[in-house]
């Protein structure tokens, strides 16, 4: 508990905008849980009510891993956490057909940051040569971790609940070993127009425009669009170091206590 409260007073002292942001954050999901409660939409109730506790556990995160967040980088993690509510809940996904892959874009270069900060907070600033290589690195595997654990969950979210959290996609031609019955050459199936799905109790659904695929197609470019925003990652943050730039004194969290860096060992 002391730990807490020192960390509580510092925090008040040194991140009042941080705070405050947060505060915010918390009164939308506030809002937002009466809002959907109202309209009869209980599931966007449920998840803003849950969304409300990332505010406290951004803290927690904080004290326990050692770093502190600046405003802009504290503002890109409130960008991610409210992207799936306004995508889902306010149909931001449907009005905006992009939003989607500026939150997963957006993630590859967030998330990296997030990974770099956590490898100073680990190991200490890196110096030049193999332990700078190396934090940029885990801020990369970092980053893609992250990517897959959250595909992961879309895709146990549409198992275990039934929700359709992996977005479909119309295709007009597919390439399929199943229906050419070996592994040596895939049948190619060209130009589809229409399909019809035919029910067990006789209805049937029509698809106009082609196939319709339930998940790969928008789970590997989620992981794309994420891979492009670490590359970005890569490129900046490790220029920015060198330039004291805006990049990485605002958007890489910073280790809050210096650790003494201590000389890596070969082992024999």
């Amino acid at each position: 508990m002391e730990k807490l409260k020192n960390y509580w007073s510092e925090r008040v002292a040194t991140g009042k905008s941080v705070i405050a942001t947060l505060a915010l954050y918390v009164a939308f999901y506030i809002a937002s849980t009466v809002y959907f409660a109202v309209i009869s939409q209980p599931r966007d109730a449920i998840l803003s009510a849950v969304f409300i506790l990332f505010a406290p556990l951004i803290l927690l995160i904080e004290m326990f891993v050692n770093v502190r967040m600046k405003l802009p980088f504290a503002l890109g993690a409130i960008f991610l956490l409210l992207g799936s509510t306004l995508g889902s809940g306010y149909d931001l996904y449907t009005t905006v057909p992009v939003w989607d892959n500026i939150l997963h874009a957006f993630s590859g270069f967030f998330f990296g940051c997030l990974g770099y900060s956590l490898f100073m907070s680990l190991m200490g600033e890196p110096r030049k040569g193999k332990q700078a290589f190396a934090a940029v690195l885990f801020g990369f595997c970092f980053c893609m971790m992250i990517a897959l654990i959250w595909e992961m969950f879309e895709y146990l979210g549409y198992e275990v609940t039934g929700a359709d959290m992996e977005e479909d996609t119309v295709v007009k031609s597919f390439h399929s070993y199943f229906l050419s019955g070996t592994h040596v050459e895939a049948t190619d199936v060209e130009g589809i127009v229409r399909t019809v799905i035919h029910l067990a109790n006789g209805q049937t659904v029509t698809i106009e425009g082609g196939y319709l695929d339930i998940g790969l197609f928008d789970t590997l470019n989620d992981m794309a669009l994420c891979l492009g925003g670490s590359v970005v990652y890569l490129i900046l943050v490790p220029l920015s170091r060198r330039r004291n730039g805006l990049v990485y004194r605002y958007f890489v969290p910073s280790v809050a206590r210096v650790h003494r860096q201590e000389p890596y060992v070969r082992m024999a």
